[in-house]
């Protein structure tokens, strides 16, 4: 079955305050679009898998030989800009681990403000925290300050402070379970980079000596994409393993973004949080198991970190003096985005065969409420997000044939869309109010859109070979590639043409 992307795209323009007749612009075209490329791709796609032989269970054992790791040639990485030391080691292979804690020299860094635009135009802008620099977001192109670290003390509980030359400029990042060496027995404190499409995410975390990889060469090359060697929040006990890049796709729910960094919790063993769900039919190979839990666990703390999203949303409509309906429907997301975490939790629990959820989520700072800010926000997580969230859910509850997944799916797709809506709605409102803002959020969505699709790699987590979409309720990479292009062309794009073409006119909502 096909999704309808003109109803959704006319859908949007309605909650944008828009007139359907601007379909017949140049860039909105009235055409009626009966079929949908990508979703036609997916289902072929799906029924190609449907044919695949699943009787041959993936050989993930090690191999009995194995010895265990050894940092060969051990390079300290310094600091950017000097020869001293940065604490951390990159080996031969390129695993890098910390061995010890050295103070950046260097904690706030250069201004990168090559545009002009935005909230600031130098470090002297920024004075929310110490090491304040002004750098120009890629996606926007607009400025907007950043800060660094000198020591971990300068970083909030659970994170440690990478020098520059570690992972960019100065910046606190993520420790999973140890600062240095010494905290991880015969391991090592490893640094973990996953890519996404939002950008890079690091963390540190205990490798041990016989952990699943060290390196991206110890990972296979399937047909879709290069396998990464990572350590992730996704992961309970907080394994290095090897899975597909982008979980950071911006596909699961409405994004909590902090610093331009999507942020999660990390999972734990706890029952609390598994809503009611009907049982799914669990494959049958252990490996499949895991994969699906692995991938419910992400969808759900993705989930689960939607509820940030949505109560920062609210304080800042709060603050911008906007409309009850607006405040109401935003509480009613934060609460739907409840259940979605609940529900996709038990899905994890059930393919795990052990209880999941969410353990503490590491807050932002009281973000900012001016209005350049809440904008880009509300662009990136609700225009974009939640639109290619609600799409790439509807799509898979079209073709899932499990009926608990389809029922979840369901439930999700369509709350989705409510919230995808709201973040049109709320969006026509705010430049109705602020029509000097209507250029700013035209370029952030064109930089956004053409960095999704620049960056466009990111797969899911199961082996399409293995099983399909109608099995697993897992869009494959190819699949959700191709239905993110054609939500981008034909629903997403055509609106932010018709709010271009509208740069005289009024917004209602």
């Amino acid at each position: 079955m096909l999704l309808d992307l003109h109803s959704r795209h006319l859908s949007l323009l309605t909650a944008l305050g828009l007139s359907a007749s601007l379909g017949a612009a140049p860039g909105c075209s009235g055409r009626t679009v009966a079929e949908d490329d990508a979703a036609d791709d997916a289902d072929t796609e799906a029924g190609d898998d449907a044919d695949t032989d699943t009787d041959t269970e993936p050989d993930t054992s090690e191999d009995e030989g194995t010895e265990p790791y050894a940092c060969a040639d051990p390079e300290p990485i310094v600091q950017t800009g000097t020869q001293e030391p940065s604490g951390f080691v990159r080996c031969a292979d390129g695993f890098i681990h910390r061995a010890e804690a050295v103070p950046a020299l260097d904690p706030a860094g250069e201004d990168a403000c090559y545009s002009g635009q935005g909230d600031c135009a130098t470090g002297a802008d920024c004075t929310d925290k110490a090491h304040g620099r002004c750098i120009e977001e890629p996606f926007s192109g607009l400025c907007e300050c950043s800060y660094g670290c000198e020591t971990d003390a300068d970083c909030d509980a659970g994170r440690i402070c990478a020098p520059a030359g570690v992972a960019g400029r100065s910046t606190c990042i993520e420790s999973f379970n140890c600062t240095t060496d010494g905290e991880c027995g015969e391991g090592l404190c490893g640094l973990s980079e996953y890519e996404g499409c939002c950008g890079n995410s690091f963390t540190v975390s205990c490798a041990e000596p016989n952990a699943a990889c060290h390196s991206d060469d110890d990972c296979p090359v399937d047909d879709s994409c290069e396998l990464q060697c990572a350590a992730h929040g996704a992961s309970p006990d907080g394994e290095w393993s090897c899975s597909s890049p982008g979980w950071c796709d911006c596909a699961c729910g409405r994004p909590y973004f902090v610093e331009g960094e999507a942020r999660v919790a990390r999972a734990e063993r706890r029952r609390d949080w598994a809503g009611s769900i009907r049982t799914p039919r669990a494959p049958s190979a252990a490996a499949i198991r895991e994969a699906l839990a692995a991938h419910w666990t992400e969808v759900a703390l993705f989930e689960h970190a939607s509820v940030a999203s949505f109560a920062r949303f609210a304080n800042q409509l709060l603050a911008l003096g906007a409309p009850p309906r607006l405040i109401q429907d935003t509480l009613r997301a934060m609460a739907d985005e409840v259940e979605h975490a609940r529900s996709t939790f038990a899905l994890a629990s059930a393919y795990a065969g052990e209880p999941v959820g969410p353990g503490s989520l590491a807050l932002a700072q009281p973000g900012s409420e001016e209005l350049p800010a809440i904008l880009d926000g509300l662009v990136m997580e609700a225009c974009v997000g939640e639109t290619l969230a609600a799409l790439e859910a509807r799509q898979a509850a079209l073709e899932v044939e499990d009926a608990a997944l389809a029922e979840v799916l369901g439930t999700i797709a369509e709350d989705e869309w409510r919230h995808a809506e709201l973040g049109w709605r709320a969006l026509g409102w705010l430049l109705e109010r602020n029509p000097r803002l209507r250029g700013r959020a035209l370029a952030t969505f064109d930089g956004v859109l053409s960095g999704m699709l620049s960056g466009m790699g990111a797969g899911a987590t199961v082996d399409e070979g293995t099983l399909s979409l109608r099995e697993t309720g897992v869009l494959s990479e190819r699949a959700r590639r191709e239905l993110h292009r054609a939500a981008i062309a034909q629903v997403i794009r055509p609106c932010v043409d018709a709010l271009r073409q509208t740069s005289e006119r009024s917004v209602v909502c």
